[in-house]
């Protein structure tokens, strides 16, 4: 566990194993833009400990219609860095956040949060769009290859639980709409990401959920599902 990483005194710590902390409203609100000692911390699992040198990321593209768009290309981070970069100050926030208050009417599950789950960051890295364009998806919205809905997933490196990795996804209409800049991340805050918020790249979809915002990722993948 990367505990150098984590000043303590600006967390309530809701679980050590996995990490999972949120800020202390006290000093969450003393910066507009949240520092990453600042930011909270939500994990479903050990922290992966990677190397960025080795690390490596597949992006797959699958299309039973169109079998002629399918194909596997394998990215190292010299080519998210490779890109061209930007950057997004956004809002990330557990879908977790306030459980309490849900707790106190009747019983749910999760980690049960206060307020302290939501921080506002800057985010550096490419857009997730050119990583699937540089994988074979068309960059033009009117291609055949849209009329049928399709999703992206994003899965990560390290078990969440019972073997299981952490995935989710998001449409790939939405993945791929520049106005929406998501991000494949490789920064916060000016400086590369620390192993608990995704070393070495994660993905940054402002206007969604956190749940969405996979980390340490280890392949993303176009579907028809």
């Amino acid at each position: 566990e990367p505990w150098s990483d984590r000043n303590l005194s600006n967390y309530i710590v809701r679980a050590e194993h996995p990490f999972n902390a949120e800020v202390r409203l006290d000093k969450l609100v003393e910066d507009f833009v949240t520092p990453t000692d600042k930011h909270f911390r939500r994990n479903h699992g050990p922290i992966p400990n990677i190397d960025g040198a080795e690390w490596t990321m597949s992006v797959e593209v699958g299309c039973r219609a169109m079998p002629e768009k399918s194909c596997t290309k394998t990215i190292r981070l010299a080519d998210l860095v490779g890109l061209r970069q930007f950057e997004v100050v956004a809002v990330l926030e557990c879908a977790g956040n306030r459980r309490d208050g849900l707790k106190a009417i009747k019983p749910v599950n999760g980690v049960i949060w206060g307020p302290g789950t939501a921080s506002n960051s800057r985010w550096g890295g490419c857009r997730l769009r050119d990583v699937l364009v540089l994988a074979g998806v068309p960059a033009n919205l009117c291609d055949p290859f849209y009329e049928t809905p399709r999703h992206v997933e994003f899965a990560a490196y390290g078990e969440a639980s019972d073997d299981i990795h952490y995935a989710s996804s998001i449409s790939l209409e939405w993945a791929m709409n520049p106005l929406n800049m998501v991000l494949v991340a490789t920064e916060m805050n000016g400086q590369p990401l620390c192993r608990d918020h995704g070393y070495p790249a994660r993905i940054v979809a402002p206007g969604l959920i956190g749940a969405r915002w996979v980390k340490w990722l280890k392949y993303i993948r176009v579907q028809d599902k």
